[in-house]
Formats: structure tokens, sequence, C-alpha cells
């Protein structure tokens, strides 16, 4: 297993991916796909309301993005940041 960075914090990883889901929520709420790309790696796999299994970034993007973004559907916000569960080690 490799070491992220022996430096960061518990707190600092939950800094981090707390402030990637707003970016990915603010590029939602305003239908920026392309303000959204570079924060995924190409090979990135989706899956979600829209696609069962979407294999790299231009998969998620046609197959899931475009289909819900553009449908304005997340008008209210994609991620309720504060709701998150997972633990940040």
């Amino acid at each position: 297993m490799s070491d992220i960075g022996a430096a960061n914090t518990a707190s600092d990883v939950r800094d981090e991916v707390d402030g990637w889901l707003r970016h990915l929520g603010r590029r939602g709420r305003t239908v920026d796909v392309d303000g959204a790309r570079p924060i995924f790696a190409e090979e990135a796999v989706g899956f979600g309301a829209s696609g069962a299994m979407l294999d790299g970034l231009d998969a998620p993007v046609a197959g899931q993005w475009q289909n819900i973004w553009l449908a304005e559907l997340t008008t209210q916000g994609v991620h309720r940041v504060e709701a998150r569960r997972a633990p940040m080690l």
C-alpha cells in the first residue's frame, strides 16, 4: 500500500475531498462539463442514475454528466458534503 503523504492528517485529507466535492458540485450546478473534467483521471469509471458502468472519462461525461446536468437536475447541488460518511485516513 502506498503512502499518500505522511504529512497529511485526516483533517487535511477530509478538507481536500470536501473541496473536490464542492468543486464538482459547482460545475454541476452551472452545467460546466469542461470545468469538471480536470479533476478526473482520463481512465475514470463512472456509474449512477444514467449509466450502469461507464469506462474512461468520455463515457461518464457523455452518458452521465450531460444527461443529468443538461437536464438541469443538479440545480440544487450535486453533493451534500456535510452528509459525507466515509472515513478519511
